[in-house]
């Protein structure tokens, strides 16, 4: 990507836009907050799911179309973020009239048109971070998961009119950001932005295998963690739940954004699936030793640098196939979104409506996400021993087929010198005997060696020697090897 003048400019206004909506799509995770604390259980579950529902179809769409546009890809692209941002306006206002007396249909309208409208405004975004340097990338994805964390934080705190107005703010003003940092984005450019990419398909040329296998890990990890903070938020929103849980797991995405700054400014080696498995270690250790209120705000950390991370995986690997990464995004963001979703509901079906009952089940939760965790782990490393094994063969064909080719053209110089010889001797009428020291003389070989090689004396070697010379018309052995060169060269 160019660099210009305008460069801090268009990272600032993709930090305010992404933020702003990243506000707004945490607002969704707490339908109290958007409906009202007066409507019953059923209202909420039904914004939930679906939302839930209607962000991982939508999400999928979004990148399925995107990837498998033939033409006018980066019309589909902006098109699609655009009509997003206006049915996610309209779902917030709905959810917004739902708290003044609406039921069930109405919230779960409010939910649907919510989730179809978020996905493409958030997968638009993670596909602009892909213009920019993997650096600047990294921290603009911490950045703007703090500055949206810290906001919606903030409003979370104010009362709910007072909240509600702030959040229908943030779409129209993200929406505006995105259509600036599109107009930068592309005069800087000064072309498509898919321009020369092939349309993505189900073959391994395509590189989707090896994509896959790139983010199985953090995308299995995302998924766990936003199982079990879904699990948790419905237990801290719940009648018998915690008074500060919604705000402790608020407060935890800015902290979760600050951590991965300073992993991203500190850390020597990026290593994203080894950063993901300390991360899952540490949730699987404040689970077991820390007290509710403090669990959801490390759940909602780890939520978030869970998602940083993944997402900035697929960014940095796949930023110069920017079709392919828009898909993988939209994979990932739809299997979280559907795990957080299951994490809501899953465990109240099977009685853990309480932070006692998730606490005893805890065992065997952290037990299956580990065996599944390390069935990934299990599996991509056997891919990657088979991949290094495959290239390793690669190489040693490569290197047989390269000395194949130097014996060969060994074996045709060889050929060539002695033909030029035979040539010169019978031109200049010398014996075979003549012919064969020849042979060894323009290859620059000495007296002692000729006559080790066709067991001759010393005498008779000199005596041929000077028999050459003068039927060749020379004087010395480096005439002798220009001569036999001239020939061979004349020959070839």
């Amino acid at each position: 990507m160019r660099q210009g003048k305008g460069e801090g400019g268009r990272f600032a206004v993709m930090l305010v836009g992404f933020g702003l909506l990243c506000c707004a799509s945490v607002a969704c995770v707490f339908p109290n907050f958007l409906i009202s604390n007066e409507a019953s259980s059923d209202v909420y579950r039904a914004f939930n799911m679906a939302l839930g529902v209607a962000t991982s179809a939508s999400a999928l769409c979004y990148g399925a179309a995107v990837a498998r546009s033939r033409r006018a890809v980066d019309e589909v692209y902006f098109a699609g973020a655009m009509a997003g941002y206006g049915v996610f306006a309209c779902g917030l206002a709905l959810a917004f009239a739902t708290g003044q007396g609406g039921g069930v249909v109405l919230a779960g309208v409010a939910g649907a048109l919510s989730g179809v409208g978020l996905a493409p405004a958030m997968v638009f975004w993670f596909g602009m971070l892909t213009f920019l340097p993997e650096r600047r990338a990294l921290f603009a994805q911490g950045w703007q998961a703090l500055v949206g964390g810290s906001l919606f934080a903030a409003v979370f705190s104010m009362a709910a009119g007072a909240g509600q107005a702030v959040l229908s703010m943030c779409v129209p003003a993200s929406c505006l950001c995105a259509v600036v940092v599109r107009r930068m984005t592309w005069s800087r450019e000064e072309r498509p932005f898919f321009q020369g990419e092939a349309r993505v398909g189900l073959g391994a040329s395509d590189g989707i295998s090896d994509a896959l296998q790139a983010v199985a890990l953090p995308v299995a990890g995302f998924v766990v963690v936003s199982f079990l903070h879904g699990a948790l938020v419905a237990i801290a929103m719940a009648p018998e739940g915690s008074p500060w849980g919604g705000l402790a797991s608020s407060w935890g995405a800015p902290v979760g954004a600050c951590a991965f700054l300073l992993w991203a400014r500190f850390g020597r080696r990026r290593s994203y699936a080894a950063a993901l498995q300390v991360v899952l270690c540490l949730i699987a250790a404040v689970l077991v030793l820390v007290p509710f209120d403090a669990l959801i705000f490390f759940m909602g950390a780890g939520y978030q640098v869970c998602g940083l991370l993944f997402y900035s995986l697929v960014i940095d690997e796949l930023s110069s196939r920017r079709s392919l990464a828009i898909m993988l995004i939209s994979v990932g963001y739809a299997f979280s979104h559907a795990a957080f979703l299951a994490g809501l509901y899953v465990p109240g079906a099977f009685g853990v409506r309480s932070y006692d009952a998730f606490h005893y089940s805890m065992p065997l939760v952290i037990f299956l996400a580990y065996v599944v965790f390390a069935a990934l782990l299990f599996v991509t490393q056997r891919s990657r021993k088979r991949e290094l094994r495959e290239m390793e063969q690669a190489l040693n064909r490569q290197r047989e087929e390269k000395e194949r080719l130097r014996r060969a053209l060994a074996d045709a110089s060889e050929e060539e010198h002695a033909e030029a010889c035979r040539a010169i001797g019978r031109r200049c009428g010398l014996t075979k005997r003549e012919t064969e020291v020849l042979d060894l003389l323009a290859r620059g070989r000495d007296v002692a060696f000729i006559c080790e090689e066709l067991y001759l004396a010393r005498n008779t070697v000199k005596g041929y020697a000077k028999r050459i010379y003068a039927k060749l018309g020379v004087h010395s052995k480096q005439e002798v090897i220009d001569a036999v060169e001239i020939e061979r060269r004349m020959r070839s």
